[in-house]
Order: structure tokens, then sequence, then C-alpha cells
């Protein structure tokens, strides 16, 4: 996660989203302190909501209990994969 944080401050950009699955693995107080010491903000979580459709309310508020810890304004998760479109 350091090397990923570190990447997004040498590109020059200063804010990001994270998956919540590795602000998870890694544990949200420890990405905390790597952004601030990289100077990049998260402004969201991605993925946060999938576990939703499995029933797993728990993954969910760890989601929100990480967005809060990280300053993160935002935590949005897709439902599913969008369906192979085709023109009429």
């Amino acid at each position: 996660m350091a090397a990923s944080i570190g990447a997004v401050a040498g590109l020059g950009a200063f804010r990001t989203s994270i998956p919540a699955r590795r602000v998870q693995a890694e544990g949200a107080d420890i990405v905390a302190e790597v952004c601030r010491r990289s100077g990049v903000r998260v402004d969201a979580l991605s993925g946060a909501l999938g576990s939703a459709s499995a029933g797993d309310p728990q993954q969910i508020y760890a989601a929100i209990d990480a967005a809060k810890t990280l300053g993160a304004q935002c935590l949005y998760g897709l439902t599913g994969r969008a369906p192979d479109l085709g023109w009429p």
C-alpha cells in the first residue's frame, strides 16, 4: 500500500480512492499514517459496498469505520458486472 500511495504522490496527484479491501487488509490506521506522510488524501473507498449483496453488514460497517479513519467522504461499490451492450 505504501508503494501505491507513494506512486500517487509521485505523479503529483494528492487525492485518490483506495479499494476498501486493501485498507482493511493493511489496517486503516497504517494506511492513514502512510497517506499523512505522503501528503495524499483519500477521498473515497471503492468496492466498499460489495458485500451488501452477500448479506454481510459487518464488512460494510468496517468500511464505514475505515472511511472515517481516513477522512474519506465517499464509499462506493458496484452491484455487479455490466451486461454486454449491443446496438439495436
